[in-house]
């Protein structure tokens, strides 16, 4: 991974921003007119890494799953059900920059 590593929090600086920060380096800063915006902004970019992380586990576990019902003969529900969406990577591509 490429992004600052540590545990993600937002903070307010006092000037209706918010910013995210890893407790040695500001991450992002958040700075709409909309102080309720700016806070859920900074909220989900602080939990970011962690969604990440909880995404690939996910996709782990449905890959799994997929070859499992594959090997029951359960192809075409497979296909049906989970689609290629949550396996193909892109969404974890795009969040490593790649």
């Amino acid at each position: 991974m490429k992004h600052t590593k540590g545990n993600w929090r937002s903070f307010t600086d006092n000037t209706n921003g918010f910013g995210v920060t890893n407790g040695n380096t500001v991450i992002a800063i958040a700075g709409e007119t909309d102080l309720k915006e700016n806070e859920a902004n900074a909220n989900l970019i602080a939990a970011a890494p962690e969604l990440l992380q909880e995404y690939k586990n996910l996709v782990g576990r449905v890959s799994t799953m997929k070859k499992a019902m594959n090997r029951a003969g359960l192809n075409r529900w497979t296909k049906d059900w989970l689609g290629d969406g949550i396996l193909n990577g892109e969404v974890i591509a795009k969040a490593e920059g790649k």
